[in-house]
């Protein structure tokens, strides 16, 4: 059962990815901006993996649901800093100086504020995944408010459509 849980928890992030990227595409319509929207997503998937190693956590049965909620939750900062882009009419203006910047953050802070209160629970599976979670949102984030905006300023420098 073990085995069938951790393969149906993989397909459902498979799924999940699968199911956001073609939405992103339809919206969008250009693979570069749909690239670019992930890009923070894959940054912090892979930083939370690399930090929960440095601290010893190890991936279980309660905290492996946290692959397609890291991806949806992760997917919206890139979306909404994307929109505010696009939306500018000014390209070499600071995306983030706007109300979008602060709302990413505030949005993120109190999404992670919600999984941080599993952390006060005696049940280890229940604290390690507000654990997981929280650290995966924060990584996101972070990639979310210095990648994207990165990416954006260098598609204007070399005129590139997102």
């Amino acid at each position: 059962s073990t085995r069938l849980m951790t393969e149906g928890y993989i397909n459902g992030g498979i799924y999940a990815m699968t199911a956001i990227v073609i939405y992103v595409f339809i919206v969008f319509r250009n693979l570069r901006t749909v690239l670019f929207i992930l890009v923070p997503v894959f940054a912090g998937s892979i930083w939370t993996l690399g930090i929960m190693d440095l601290a010893g956590l190890k991936l279980n049965m309660a905290n492996l649901v946290i692959l397609p909620l890291i991806l949806g939750i992760g997917v919206v900062n890139g979306i909404h800093i994307t929109h505010r882009y696009r939306e500018e009419k000014d390209k070499n203006q600071v995306v983030l100086s706007k109300s979008t910047g602060q709302a990413v953050i505030l949005s993120s802070l109190t999404t992670m504020i919600g999984f941080g209160s599993m952390m006060v629970a005696d049940h280890y599976g229940v604290y390690s995944l507000g654990l997981v979670l929280s650290l995966g949102v924060f990584c996101c984030l972070i990639a979310s408010i210095t990648f994207l905006p990165a990416l954006l300023k260098l598609s204007t420098a070399k005129n590139w459509k997102v």
